[in-house]
């Protein structure tokens, strides 16, 4: 959905609706991609009851293992390419470097797409994990969840009233930036996912091959995307309004939970085709291709290979798949066994 996003494939209308505008709205992908981090992270790490120090420093290694060597690797690429490109500047692509590298960048609206433009995402992600635990510590009843959003959604506005008069590189530089590319601005797209996990055991005896839950979620989630796509102007997507951002940020995650719940519980030909091994491979392979599907990897692809967004499209998808297998988990391993000595 991101990818078709970056590459909108065709524009038009037909039948009264952009097709272009609808597509364009598919970085609703990300808002995905919270939503399942929060559920994986709850569902793996909520019922820890002693978060120790030492728990919590091999929680965080674990996600750094996981996370950080192959951005770390692909972002030197990116900067040598830079860097070797732009001799001129080297104090400022150096000193965007380690903002990239350490993830600070997300906080900067005039530097969120420096280095690997995406990697954006990366930093809300991380400041998830950063509070989770402390979150599963003290709140037990994820009907709390939203309310913790509120008040994080106030710190989120009081910050941009602190900081954006300093025009310091955009850190915290509008409410619209707070919304749209910070934790606080998004947080209650995890908070779905924490509480889709916390709901298991009770709708564990839902199971069923009705698909209601499944396709009723896919038809709102589509209603979503169209909304976003009506509120398209002509120099920003819809999500750039401020009806754009409580769909994206509110609506959508409430539906998307719904959506996954089919998709757990639900014996439906979607099911059967996500649980297949091709599917799998793509997810394992899938940060790869976040991480390359913008970039020197795509526009090398399309400069010396094909234009044609299929072609570039399979191309980096087997890429990503190589990419998992020779660095990607490899390195995984290599950290987790050198660095944690005790995975929660």
């Amino acid at each position: 959905m991101v990818f078709i996003h970056h590459f909108v494939p065709f524009d038009g209308v037909f039948g009264g609706i952009n097709i272009g505008y609808i597509l364009g709205e598919f970085h609703v992908g990300v808002t995905f991609f919270y939503v399942l981090s929060g559920f994986l992270i709850h569902h793996r790490y909520s019922e820890i009851s002693n978060w120790s120090a030492l728990n919590y420093k091999n929680y965080f290694l674990a996600r750094v293992a996981r996370i950080f060597p192959l951005f770390f690797l692909l972002n030197l690429f990116t900067y040598i390419i830079l860097i070797s490109n732009q001799p001129d500047q080297l104090p400022k692509n150096l000193a965007s470097f380690v903002l990239n590298a350490t993830l600070l960048k997300g906080f900067f609206s005039g530097l969120k797409f420096s280095g690997i433009a995406q990697s954006w995402s990366l930093t809300v992600e991380f400041c998830f994990y950063l509070f989770a635990p402390f979150l599963f510590t003290k709140v037990k009843n994820t009907l709390i969840y939203p309310r913790v959003s509120f008040f994080l959604l106030l710190a989120g506005f009081i910050l941009v009233f602190i900081f954006s008069p300093l025009r310091f590189y955009g850190f915290f530089g509008d409410n619209r930036f707070m919304l749209g590319y910070t934790f606080l601005g998004r947080s209650f797209e995890f908070f779905m996912g924490c509480f889709l996990s916390s709901k298991l055991s009770t709708w564990s005896s839902e199971k069923s091959n009705t698909g209601w839950w499944t396709y009723s979620g896919l038809l709102f989630i589509a209603l979503a995307i169209y909304l976003l796509s009506s509120f398209r102007q002509p120099t920003n997507y819809g999500v750039h309004t401020f009806p754009g951002l409580l769909v994206n940020n509110f609506f959508l995650p409430v539906i998307i939970i719904v959506f996954f719940k089919g998709l757990i519980f639900e014996e439906t030909l979607l099911h059967k085709l996500l649980s297949g091994r091709l599917f799998q491979v793509l997810g394992k392979s899938s940060y790869a291709f976040y991480l390359i599907h913008v970039g020197f990897v795509q526009q090398f692809i399309s400069h010396t290979v094909s234009h044609n967004l299929v072609v570039i499209f399979i191309l980096i998808n087997l890429v990503s798949i190589g990419l998992y297998y020779g660095l990607e988990e490899p390195l995984n391993r290599y950290f987790r066994k050198k660095f944690i000595a005790k995975l929660v």
